[in-house]
């Protein structure tokens, strides 16, 4: 089964849908270390706010401290899913896919993992932070990723924008 996805109307999140899923990256390109790929669920209902409330920005642009204490928070309250991958591993699978492909592919499975902790019948518009130079090309990866795996068909629409974190 290939399961279609419509797409989302602009930035909102297609009807429906019951979560916003984020997801981000960190460490990309691992010359350094690991590649990290995190997503976060927050309700439709409400969590747009609470993120807002909480003054939640890209990371790079937090003092230390806070970008701390928000990420407690976010662990506490949230359903999310962090996946680290060493570099030693993203050299290997950059044998047979772009770093993009790859991203794409781990972005699929953080969300696929959010889905499977969300309760049954949960809906989600998905949010990248598109790694591709277009975001129509990441798009297309991560939809390709997610394929007719379980929990596939929760994804009402994806929104994928660069600078998304």
């Amino acid at each position: 089964m290939v399961v279609e996805y419509p797409a989302s109307s602009g930035d909102r999140p297609v009807a429906g849908s019951t979560h916003l899923v984020g997801v981000d990256e960190a460490g990309r390109g691992p010359v350094i270390g690991s590649l990290v790929v995190a997503a976060v669920a927050v309700p439709v209902e409400g969590g747009e706010e609470w993120l807002r409330e909480l003054e939640v920005r890209d990371s790079k642009k937090l003092a230390a401290a806070k970008r701390d204490r928000l990420a407690g928070i976010i662990v506490e309250r949230t359903v999310h899913q962090v996946i680290e991958v060493p570099a030693e591993d993203i050299d290997a699978l950059r044998a047979t896919a772009s770093l993009n492909v790859i991203e794409a592919r781990l972005f699929a499975s953080a969300v696929l993992a959010v889905i499977g902790k969300l309760d049954e019948g949960s809906r989600v518009t998905a949010y990248l932070d598109a790694a591709d130079t277009s975001e129509t090309t990441f798009e297309r990866y991560f939809r390709g990723s997610m394929g007719d795996s379980p929990g596939a068909e929760a994804v009402l629409g994806v929104v994928s924008r660069h600078e998304a974190d």
